[in-house]
């Protein structure tokens, strides 16, 4: 029966529909339901396959949903990108600590429970994919655009805890997304700015970052998967004469087409990373990447520019009926399509969101607090303990400075409601409700020398100093590097003095890079107030302290280092 709706469907599609199907596009303003009534009727116009929301609340993406699926011809897919549950970009939803906090305890069991919450709330206001999980394994301590995205660095690791977690979406009404194909991770290169470079000879590729995709697949049957801008010499032939340059994954036959769907063989749809981003945008024009990405074996478009999407749909469009993309592959496409909208079962019910009741419960305030809170406690991990600094116990009275930095931009981002917001370092108030006397200090990119120095001669008469680093993937950066203000405070000798100094890394756990002679170091790999609390307890021995390194910085400290408090 589902097979006769896409057959149907199919044979009932104008080659200019089936065309809207292959179209996953981004509209920044579905927040605003003002412009809903306009970005419904670029959906009925162009027959779009499927929407991708940003940050908004769980009201806007319910009255947008119904509205869009009243009236769409084709049931229409609405996707998010939920890597950290919806609460990173839904108001009110579920946040989840960040993969790399939950890699190394492994826990199967907790990971399809946050799939399974992810889909429940997901479903519950229209959504019906996920841009995740990453499984990607983080092999190059300066990759800017993985680092803590990822649950560590092998491919056991990685399989281990993606598993369950696509079966948790995909078996409580969602699909699930796994990306960032084919491998992210050994490279200090941002596809977001540049078309980032796979250094890994063939056999490392099928060993390592293949491997985790052909693990998944096969336990777990993921329904999209993510082609990514990446150059991949080993696997890849084409050269663009524009540039000279391998190919981008994202639009080399060899990569989707031979690699992705023969040697591998997924079934699903393939989707592209975004189309805004400069590893694509730099070698192509957004027409010729709309045909050639369809050549290659893409499935689906990811478009982010909603003002002129006619560029990408009219390029296919003309190429289609040319004859330069055959017939066959729109039709192959557009199957896929339809299949994952019938896994879902919209051929049936549509999509619509459930009843206000339903979301109420789903969406309860704290009610899935515990999850999180024990995900982030469990991954803390401490590296370094001499003199056993830690824990602290009753800081009451005590004298303390806390240093914060934030990334090399001065800005850490992070979701808050339903805009992007500079996150801020919680734990001066936290240690203050403790009784500690506390100065606290931001450290941002540019200081006086005599400035820097100044705060280390503070520290010298305090009893703690508590350093925090916030760094974390930030889109368009390019690099995890602290700023040099930070940096100049190892520089200038506060690791000497004998004030017992805590450096914290509320992110990328590679920053010990800068400071491998530190007394004392912990890691969270998350940088959410959430994080921040769990921190403070394990600093002041409120919690035990039990968490291991999913992750290695060459001669510095391995996978599976730490320290129990």
């Amino acid at each position: 029966m589902s097979n006769d709706w896409i057959q149907e469907s199919l044979s009932k599609m104008s080659l200019e529909e089936k065309v809207g199907q292959l179209l996953m596009v981004f509209f920044p303003n579905l927040r605003n339901p003002e412009y809903h009534e306009r970005i419904i009727g670029e959906v009925l116009k162009y027959n779009l396959g499927g929407v991708f929301h940003s940050s908004l609340s769980k009201e806007q993406l319910v009255s947008f949903t119904n509205s869009v699926q009243e009236v769409s011809k084709i049931p229409v897919m609405i996707s998010g990108d939920y890597e950290c549950g919806p609460g990173w970009v839904v108001d009110g939803g579920l946040r989840i600590p960040r993969p790399m906090t939950r890699g190394y305890k492994g826990d199967k069991e907790l990971e399809y429970n946050i799939g399974k919450l992810i889909a429940k709330q997901g479903r519950a206001i229209g959504s019906t994919v996920t841009f995740s999980p990453v499984i990607d394994l983080n092999k190059d301590k300066l990759n800017p655009d993985v680092n803590i995205r990822a649950y560590g660095e092998d491919v056991d690791t990685v399989c281990k805890l993606a598993v369950p977690y696509v079966k948790g979406i995909q078996e409580n009404g969602m699909l699930a997304c796994v990306k960032h194909f084919p491998g992210n991770g050994a490279t200090d290169m941002d596809q977001h700015i540049c078309t980032a470079i796979i250094k890994c000879s063939k056999e490392e590729m099928w060993e390592n970052y293949l491997e985790a995709y052909r693990r998944v697949f096969e336990e777990a049957d993921p329904a999209f998967v993510m082609v990514a801008h990446l150059e991949v010499p080993s696997l890849a032939t084409e050269i663009n004469p524009k540039t000279g340059r391998i190919v981008p994954a994202s639009v080399s036959k060899e990569i989707v087409t031979d690699i992705l769907k023969k040697e591998l063989g997924f079934k699903g749809v393939v989707i592209t990373d975004a189309l805004n981003m400069g590893g694509i945008t730099t070698h192509y024009s957004r027409q010729e990447v709309a045909v050639k990405s369809i050549l290659a074996g893409v499935d689906m478009l990811l478009v982010f520019n909603d003002s002129d999407l006619h560029l990408e749909y009219n390029a296919i469009l003309e190429a289609a009926k040319s004859g330069e993309i055959p017939i066959e592959r729109i039709d192959d496409a557009v199957s896929n399509v339809l299949a994952a909208k019938v896994k879902l079962g919209l051929n049936k019910d549509r999509g619509f969101p459930n009843d206000k009741e339903l979301i109420d419960s789903l969406f309860t305030p704290g009610k899935y607090d515990n999850i999180s809170i024990d995900a982030i406690q469990n991954g803390i991990t401490v590296l370094r303990n001499r003199d056993n600094i830690l824990p602290i116990g009753n800081i009451k009275g005590k004298k303390v400075i806390v240093l914060s930095t934030f990334n090399p931009d001065e800005e850490t981002l992070t979701i808050q409601g339903q805009e992007l917001v500079v996150m801020r370092d919680k734990t001066p108030e936290l240690l203050k409700e403790r009784g500690a006397l506390v100065e606290s200090f931001i450290i941002p990119l540019h200081m006086k020398i005599s400035d820097i120095y100044g705060i280390i001669g503070k520290a010298r008469e305090a009893d703690y100093v508590f350093f925090n680093f916030f760094i974390a993937p930030t889109w368009g950066i390019g690099t995890l590097i602290p700023n040099k203000s930070s940096l100049r405070f190892f520089m200038f000798g506060l690791l000497n003095i004998e004030t017992p100094v805590i450096i914290t890394a509320f992110g990328d756990p590679y920053v010990m890079n800068y400071c491998p002679n530190a007394k004392v170091y912990m890691c969270a790999y998350d940088e959410t107030p959430p994080a921040q609390v769990a921190a403070v307890k394990a600093w002041l021995g409120e919690a035990k302290v039990t968490g291991r390194s999913p992750v290695t910085l060459k001669g510095i400290f391995n996978a599976g280092d730490g320290i129990d408090l």
